[in-house]
């Protein structure tokens, strides 16, 4: 199951959100920067390090296609500015 893979070590392996709650701030629709941030990565490495498409990933997090984009240019700009990388 990706999703769940993905969820378990992405944005709170950084401390931007915290375990306890993080499944729920991570599909929130908070506009708090420090939730909008842990989106925008989860959405840039979940498109450009895992292959998942615009489309299915909107699907989930209940937003658009075009809000995916936004978040995936986001996050690789977050990821890249904190040399931010997904660990094997």
């Amino acid at each position: 199951m990706k999703s769940a893979f993905i969820l378990s070590s992405t944005p709170i392996t950084y401390g931007l959100i915290s375990p306890a709650n993080s499944k729920e701030d991570l599909f929130s629709r908070s506009r708090q920067k420090v939730k909008s941030d842990a989106r925008a990565l989860f959405c840039f490495w979940a498109h450009r390090e895992l292959g998942y498409g615009q489309r299915e990933l909107a699907r989930r997090l209940g937003i658009s296609q075009p809000g995916v984009a936004y978040y995936v240019i986001k996050g690789e700009a977050i990821s890249k500015s904190n040399n931010y990388q997904i660990k094997d």
